[in-house]
């Protein structure tokens, strides 16, 4: 296809998009960026000039200007199959991102709903720290918490129950030393893990609120 030569000799033209696949190889994209912008200006019907800068945005994460400069690319030159191919990788690459976003933000809203929209990992750790699952209905994981608390309850049942067993008159403990161990190493495994999973989940939610609210006040 025939291209539109305009303040650049073709040498020139050569030695400039070199010059940036070299410096998009390298990750010097700024670089890249202010050639590819160059080359676009001097010859703005070059398919080869709009895919450079194409390659260049996509580099930088600017996903809807690549889209456009690889459509433009591919407008220009029906036949080229690179920027065709490109093209299309971009276009599911947003869409991909896209749908990440919004499941992140409707898990957000399901937070909201359900009294949680700003947990602190903070407090969650100290609603953990009074009994297990605590802090997991703070962040809003209703089942999560819930079935904690009952294993709290279970495990801290079977370790009472041994404690009064050993100090009752009877002879032979055998039964109730063993509930004691088994509830209180269950009980200590439910309870730091409560606290560990409720700080987690709570700095996941602040991660959230961070990449996709950043104007949100808590």
């Amino acid at each position: 296809m025939a291209e539109e030569h305009t303040g650049l000799s073709d040498e020139e033209f050569e030695k400039l998009y070199d010059d940036a696949r070299l410096a998009l190889h390298v990750k010097r994209t700024e670089e890249a960026l202010e050639i590819a912008q160059r080359l676009v200006g001097a010859r703005p019907t070059s398919t080869t000039a709009h895919e450079l800068l194409g390659d260049v945005k996509a580099a930088l994460g600017q996903l809807e200007e690549a889209e456009q400069e690889y459509r433009l690319a591919a407008e220009l030159e029906p036949a080229n199959a690179d920027a065709h191919r490109k093209l299309g990788a971009v276009v599911l690459q947003r869409k991909s991102a896209e749908f990440q976003q919004r499941m992140l933000e409707m898990q957000l809203e399901d937070r909201t709903l359900r009294g949680a929209p700003h947990p602190e990992a903070e407090g969650a750790a100290v609603r953990s720290g009074l009994f297990p699952g605590l802090g997991q209905l703070y962040n809003g994981d209703y089942e999560k918490g819930a079935a904690l608390a009952a294993g709290g309850m279970i495990t801290l049942g079977l370790a009472v129950n041994g404690v009064f067993g050993l100090i009752s008159p009877e002879t032979g403990h055998g039964r109730e030393v063993f509930y004691l161990v088994l509830g209180g190493i269950g009980y200590l495994a439910i309870y730091v893990y409560s606290i560990w999973d409720a700080i987690r989940t709570a700095r996941e939610h602040q991660r959230m609120r961070d990449l996709y609210r950043p104007t949100e006040k808590p």
